[in-house]
Parts: C-alpha cells; sequence; structure tokens
C-alpha cells in the first residue's frame, strides 16, 4: 500500500529501522547528526509511504519518498529521493511495482528528474539505472556535489 503522509511517525519509523545504504548516504551527507537533520529536513513535509511487512509480517512502513517540484521551473523538473528500511528486501516486488507506477506517472510529469547518490549505495543504483536513470555526470553548471556523491538524472520527452 503507498499513501500520501506527512506523519512523523512514519518517517521516525524509516529512520530506526534505515537500511546501511541509505543510513551511509545520509551520514555522508549529515555527518554524526544525520539522524536529527534528516528528521528537520522532512519535518512538515509531504511524502509518499510505502507499507509493506516487517520480519514478523506486520504491516509497517518500508520505505519513503517523493519527487519534489522545482518550482518555476521550465522545463519541468523533480528532485526525487527515496529512503528504505531494512525490511525493503522482504517487500522487494512490491518496491519494485510501485516504483515502475510512479515513475510512469511522473515521467509524464517532469521532463528532467534528478539527484544525487551516494556511490556506495549500489542496491539503490541498480534500480535507479533500471528506470531509466543515467549516471554518465553531466553535472549542470553551478552544481557541486556532496563528497563520494554521483550524480544521476532521467530526461523524458514529454509535451508541456
Amino acid at each position: 500500500m503507498l499513501k500520501e503522509c506527512s506523519s512523523e511517525k512514519e518517517y521516525i519509523f524509516v529512520l530506526d529501522n534505515i537500511r546501511w545504504e541509505d543510513k551511509s548516504e545520509l551520514i555522508a551527507l549529515f555527518g554524526d547528526e544525520w539522524y536529527q537533520k534528516t528528521v528537520e529536513v522532512l519535518k512538515d513535509k509531504k511524502f509518499l509511504v510505502l507499507y509493506g511487512l516487517d520480519f514478523q509480517n506486520k504491516t509497517v512502513p518500508v520505505a519513503i519518498g517523493g519527487f519534489c517540484s522545482v518550482k518555476n521551473a521550465n522545463p519541468s523538473i523533480a528532485n526525487v529521493w527515496l529512503l528504505t528500511t531494512q525490511y525493503i528486501n522482504k517487500n522487494k516486488i512490491l518496491l519494485s511495482k510501485v516504483l515502475k507506477q510512479q515513475f510512469a506517472e511522473n515521467d509524464k510529469k517532469y521532463q528532467i528528474m534528478y539527484n544525487c547518490i551516494y556511490k556506495y549505495n549500489h542496491n539503490a543504483k541498480f534500480w535507479l539505472k533500471k528506470f531509466g536513470f543515467n549516471f554518465d555526470n553531466p553535472l549542470p553548471e553551478n552544481m557541486s556535489l556532496p563528497k563520494e556523491h554521483e550524480f544521476f538524472y532521467k530526461v523524458n520527452n514529454i509535451n508541456n
């Protein structure tokens, strides 16, 4: 089940059960205060929550993410992001279906989708490539990346 949410309960659960690759990425971005800084970023934001099963087969949030529109951008641009829990491996098929559906919907809405990823987050890089994202590093002018991160993007042919 996927739903839009802004509840602290969901993102706190994800951060308390975060997959080690995502935790490593947040530490690389924010340092030792990664948890509190991530809470501050997510506070009062709307995001998508994917619910799946934990190791005891209870329904729990297994991922949060979203498409953040770049305001007044022409062409239409979105920053994409996703944080996953340790339970995501148990919910791989569900995640794949939801990502496929979400990217199909948002491919029609945004001409460009982008973000950066920690270079050691191999699982996320794999599925990003699967859904058509590129890693050939055409870093936009005036954009800098955090240390040990890679830029990724996808260009869609849509009519605005």
